[in-house]
């Protein structure tokens, strides 16, 4: 994968990135691995569900500790899989896996570090 510079990487890219690979006709294993590239590159990334109550209660506390310490919000990439069934999803639980040990979502990282799910979020992060 071809990653721009560091201070020219957006959300918007990641997004572009994802729905690429969704198009490719091959196995995505050449691709490398898309969550550290994530991981890497944003201070603080959430993988989650669309659907998830657990994965909104986790955005929200960490847009509260991010308030609490003024943190902006260019820090902070909430990766959305939409479908479990997508090549990408699959990419990308495969690569959560390989780092984290886990596929459960939320899944969520501080400095590249994780911080794991919202339960792990809550305890080490009152507000």
């Amino acid at each position: 994968v071809r990653v721009p510079a560091m201070e020219s990487v957006s959300k918007q890219w990641y997004q572009r990135r994802v729905r690429e690979l969704e198009k490719e006709p091959m196995s995505m294993d050449h691709v490398g691995n898309i969550a550290v590239l994530m991981i890497k590159s944003f201070p603080i990334v959430i993988f989650n569900k669309r659907a998830s109550k657990t994965g909104r209660k986790a955005t929200e506390l960490i847009r509260q500790v991010m308030a609490n310490f003024s943190i902006s919000d260019n820090a902070l990439l909430d990766i959305i899989i939409d479908t479990v069934n997508s090549r990408a999803a699959k990419k990308i639980y495969k690569d959560l896996n390989s780092i984290a040990g886990t596929r459960t979502l939320p899944c969520v990282f501080v400095n590249e570090n994780i911080v794991g799910n919202y339960e792990s979020l809550k305890r080490s992060y009152k507000v």
